[in-house]
């Protein structure tokens, strides 16, 4: 159904035969407001920080995602305070510049 939607989205003004008038109405409404624009400004940004040689990885937005997302290797590897600390620092640099681009983006609109 998501895709239906998207094709619709596409082809706006024009109402696909099967929704009904007040259901296109209503969603055309949805599409053009600032508000959904902003949030799909914002998931373009977070696919293309997600996409690295043209394949997608698994989520980076934090610390709390890193550890789900990333695979463990068969070997131990040691973490250092340190090392923990400049992951850290390099995942609030990446937040930072992707707020910095919405807020961009938020301002062209």
């Amino acid at each position: 159904m998501t895709q239906l939607f998207k094709d619709v989205r596409k082809n706006l003004p024009v109402k696909p035969h099967w929704m009904g008038d007040a259901v296109f109405k209503e969603m055309t409404e949805h599409w053009e407001s600032p508000q959904f624009k902003a949030k799909s400004e914002q998931n373009k940004i977070n696919r293309d920080a997600n996409a690295v040689g043209g394949k997608k990885k698994e989520r980076v937005s934090g610390l709390g995602s890193l550890g789900r997302s990333v695979k463990v290797p068969k070997q131990s590897i040691s973490t250092t305070p340190n090392e923990v600390d400049e992951i850290r620092s390099q995942v609030h640099a990446m937040n930072s510049e992707l707020y910095k681009r919405l807020e961009e983006a938020q301002h062209e609109n």
